[in-house]
């Protein structure tokens, strides 16, 4: 039972962790390598996470070096002390101009300046489960181990 339990934290926070470490390193490559673009925000959506987290999602068009127009989405933490009413905040957001990182090969491949994703809680996952993970397997296979060598006594005594 611990093994399986080991074996999930450890999965969890080793696919969840990296995979939010790439995600958030792919963003800082765009702003570093990408091509940029100014864009408009056209919509301001507010979304409730877990535990009454509060972001807003902003919508940016930008025409990319092909001519064509793409669409990039940020997503920002909302305070409504900080912030002021959603109402007021959404109208202020509106209409302004903020810069966009893409892949010229892939710009559908998008983030907004300054909205990338953060390192911070995938590191935390893949600390946390990661290591609870590996050292629940560590516990079991010990236990296995020592439970084989108390056998090999017992059977050396008979």
């Amino acid at each position: 039972m611990l093994a399986a339990i080991a074996l999930t934290f450890l999965t969890v926070g080793l696919w969840g962790g990296a995979g939010g470490v790439y995600s958030a390193h792919q963003d800082r490559e765009l702003v570093s390598n990408g091509v940029h673009s100014i864009g408009r925000v056209t919509a301001v959506n507010f979304k409730t996470y877990r535990y009454s987290k509060v972001f807003t999602i902003t919508t940016v068009p930008f025409v990319a070096g092909d001519g064509r127009q793409y669409s990039a989405e940020g997503r920002e933490r909302y305070n409504e002390r900080r912030d002021g009413p959603r109402n007021e905040f959404a109208a202020e957001l509106m209409g302004r101009e903020l810069t966009v990182f893409y892949d010229p090969a892939d710009p559908g491949n998008s983030v907004i300046e300054g909205q990338e994703r953060p390192y911070a809680g995938p590191i935390i996952l893949l600390t946390l489960l990661g290591g609870l993970g590996a050292f629940g397997c560590l516990i079991t296979l010990f236990g296995f181990i020592g439970l084989r060598q108390a056998k090999r006594n017992l059977q050396a005594l008979s």
